[in-house]
């Protein structure tokens, strides 16, 4: 079982900005014009709560990268817009909630800031704990 953070953002930033909104993993392309998103998974840990069940927890980095000529109150505007896409993620066909989201502006960039969690249940025909993965990684 994978849960794939990259593309529940991807899902949810191109709701909120439009289906030809650039989202990169990890960073944009050299000479890659903005305005864009760059998705890192900042921290992930899991942590066993019973026999049965186990804790994945994931915090998340998404850079906005504006076109040039971005003021910093259009900047504010969209890691505003972000971060109310970012409030929940579909992540294996589960709703899940962002807590302790953040966001700062500096330096011409925007970057939102959020702290997910998932519980798995293992065992009973669900994959062992070793088998799930914690994925950034696009599909097509």
């Amino acid at each position: 079982m994978e849960v794939n953070l990259y593309n529940a953002v991807t899902e949810r930033l191109r709701q909120a900005f439009g289906e030809e909104t650039s989202v990169f993993e990890g960073a944009a392309p050299p000479g890659t014009a903005g305005p864009c998103f760059v998705v890192r998974v900042v921290s992930a840990d899991d942590k066993p709560v019973t026999p049965r069940w186990v804790r994945k927890r994931f915090e998340l980095c998404v850079l906005f990268l504006p076109a040039q000529g971005y003021a910093d109150g259009s900047l504010c505007e969209n890691a505003e817009k972000a971060l109310a896409a970012l409030e929940t993620l579909t992540v294996l066909d589960c709703t899940v909630f962002g807590a302790a989201r953040r966001y700062e502006v500096g330096d011409g960039t925007a970057s939102v800031f959020g702290s997910y969690q998932l519980f798995l249940q293992t065992g009973s025909g669900v994959e062992q704990m070793d088998d799930i993965q914690i994925s950034a990684e696009a599909r097509g």
